[in-house]
């Protein structure tokens, strides 16, 4: 059990990676900005449809793991939709801001945290079958993968001029719930096995309607928008290519 939660907080973990570099930077230029954006629509978009693809690799349901995408995007449109800015621009230290300017970031923060539930399970569950070789080659596969998408959390954070504190705070959340999933797929691996068709779905679905409801529209937002869509095309071969390189 001591090796399941080891190797699940190592690839948490990784997700502060990602963060590092926007911590040297008091402020983002608008290319910049467009182009980190961008980056982070792609990397959300190869991960999404990983997450899918899992899912049905897993011999789960089609219409399982397509109810769990709906769910998922349905899950995060309420959410945005009623949960209100304030309570997070306040816990973030910011001042007083307008309704929606902090959707961005709380969307992708809780669209990133919910896709790193089921890659918990994953690891989890293959430590649990007696498959510690699939454990661990799934811990790494998802540390690698965590160090972009601590920076698809980070950049409109600091866009914002969020506390540096706060930042790795949330980026340290977003990641450490992988291993509490791992300990949890570890002791029930029978009964998540049944449900992770379903929580691939439901993660691989809030992670595309963030994408293109916020992330994508927000990397137009400043007139560099041939730059942004090479940014997110680059942020997809980026996920191919740590996947072709690592399975």
């Amino acid at each position: 059990m001591s090796e399941v939660f080891l190797a699940s907080l190592l690839a948490g973990s990784a997700t502060l990676l990602g963060a590092i570099p926007l911590l040297f930077l008091r402020r983002i230029p608008h290319r910049a900005q467009d182009i980190f954006l961008g980056f982070a629509a792609g990397v959300m978009i190869a991960a999404s449809f990983t997450l899918l693809g899992e899912g049905m690799e897993i011999g789960g349901s089609f219409l399982l793991v397509i109810g769990g995408l709906l769910m998922g995007a349905i899950f995060v449109a309420v959410l945005g939709a009623y949960l209100p800015d304030d309570l997070f621009g306040r816990f973030l230290k910011l001042p007083q801001s307008g309704k929606g300017e902090l959707t961005l970031a709380w969307l992708t923060f809780t669209a990133i945290t919910l896709h790193n539930i089921p890659e918990g399970l994953v690891v989890g569950v293959g430590y649990g079958s007696g498959d510690e070789a699939l454990g661990l080659l799934m811990a790494v596969t998802i540390g690698i993968q965590n160090a972009p998408e601590g920076l698809v959390i980070a950049a409109p954070l600091r866009q914002k001029g969020v506390p540096i504190s706060r930042i790795l705070l949330l980026v340290a959340f977003a990641g450490l719930v992988e291993p509490i999933a791992a300990l949890f797929g570890f002791w029930a691996v029978d009964v998540v096995s049944g449900l992770l068709p379903l929580a691939l779905g439901f993660a691989g679905g809030a992670m595309l309607y963030v994408t293109s409801k916020e992330l994508i529209p927000e990397s137009h937002g400043h007139g560099y928008v041939q730059t942004a869509t090479f940014a997110l095309l680059f942020g997809v071969i980026t996920m191919l290519s740590l996947e072709a390189l690592l399975f």
